[in-house]
């Protein structure tokens, strides 16, 4: 059978391409390679599941708690206050308020500055 008729097969759901093309210790390592991007998720999911209703998270001087390693800002990107001084994080919006709210954009954050 060629590939292209058994990659046919596979999307009417007739078989499963991965029990013909991958042996069990590649489907192993495939489900057991953690990139940095797991890593990060898994870290969120932690300690996101310790407050599952929380909707906002304030740490002043912190950190971001972030889902991904996608749209993470360079510290020296982020722009001084007008005032001159370093911006620093404060609070957190979770997703669970912002698919409420409907926002959609990873830009939208809100910055302090380190002198208020």
């Amino acid at each position: 059978m060629s590939a292209s008729k058994q990659k046919s097969r596979c999307f009417k759901g007739e078989i499963d391409l991965t029990s013909s093309y991958l042996d069990k210790n590649e489907l192993e390592d495939m489900a057991l390679h953690e990139t940095e991007d797991t890593k990060v998720f898994q870290k969120f999911k932690e300690r996101t599941a310790m407050e599952p209703h929380q909707v906002l998270r304030y740490c002043r001087g912190s950190f971001p708690l972030w889902a991904s390693t996608d749209n993470q800002p360079d510290e020296e990107k982020i722009p001084k206050c007008p005032c001159g001084a370093k911006q620093i994080f404060e609070f957190q919006v979770m997703p669970q308020l912002l698919n409420d709210l409907k926002v959609d954009s990873p830009g939208d954050s809100v910055d302090t500055c380190t002198d208020s």
